[in-house]
């Protein structure tokens, strides 16, 4: 597998697809930002886990499988050369949100507790789910088939897989500290601090774009 081209194609993905992609997500991602400003503004975070945090927590799991497996069904139909409206994919999206959910779920909980076991077992974890999420929309496997089948089949890409997170997501976690510190000193208001978290969600959709560019050239498939 060429990761050079890996990268291009999910960079030409991205940029092609930018205003459905936007269209389809940056909704949702906004409402995920707003939840979690209010919490952080509300001071109830120092005093540990409170009741708000929990629900902009829940907020997150109950919206992920929406615009994430929207996402997934647009990269899929793109790949296929078909055009389809957000509408439907959300459409679409909503009718698996139950099973997406519990892959999700399953997968967070799989990979803090490999986190509580030092940060190489979670690492280890979240690599080898990687392709999960996929499994269980474009294959319509249940929950735990989709998780057994991305164990499978990361199992000889690991390496790969593990240098491209590490190449998209260092950046973009240090990219949202800095910006979380200057806002901060900044005294930034709502607009701003909103706006920038949205931003920030927005440019880690890319690294789902290049795992599926991962998953379709490891089942031989191409990307459009």
């Amino acid at each position: 597998m060429d990761l050079k081209l890996v990268i291009s194609d999910a960079f030409n993905f991205f940029r092609n697809n930018l205003i459905q992609i936007g269209a389809l997500c940056l909704p949702w991602l906004l409402a995920a930002a707003l939840v979690e400003y209010l919490i952080t503004t509300s001071g109830e975070p120092a005093q540990g886990i409170g009741p708000l945090f929990l629900l902009a927590w829940t907020f997150n799991l109950l919206i992920y499988p929406i615009y994430t497996g929207a996402l997934i069904l647009l990269m899929s139909k793109r790949a296929q050369r078909e055009q389809p409206d957000n509408r439907t994919l959300l459409a679409a999206a909503i009718k698996i949100w139950q099973p997406f959910f519990v892959v999700h779920v399953m997968g967070a909980g799989l990979t803090a507790l490999g986190l509580m076991f030092f940060i190489i077992p979670g690492v280890y974890v979240g690599v080898r789910l990687s392709f999960a999420e996929f499994y269980l929309v474009l294959e319509n496997v249940k929950p735990m088939e989709a998780i057994q089948k991305s164990f499978q089949a990361t199992r000889p890409l690991f390496l790969k897989i593990l240098l491209l997170l590490v190449l998209f997501v260092t950046p973009l976690w240090m990219l949202n500290f800095f910006l979380g510190s200057l806002l901060s000193d900044m005294q930034a208001g709502i607009v701003i601090n909103v706006l920038l978290a949205t931003l920030s969600a927005f440019l880690m959709l890319f690294v789902d774009v290049v795992l599926f560019r991962v998953y379709m050239s490891a089942t031989q498939e191409g990307v459009a």
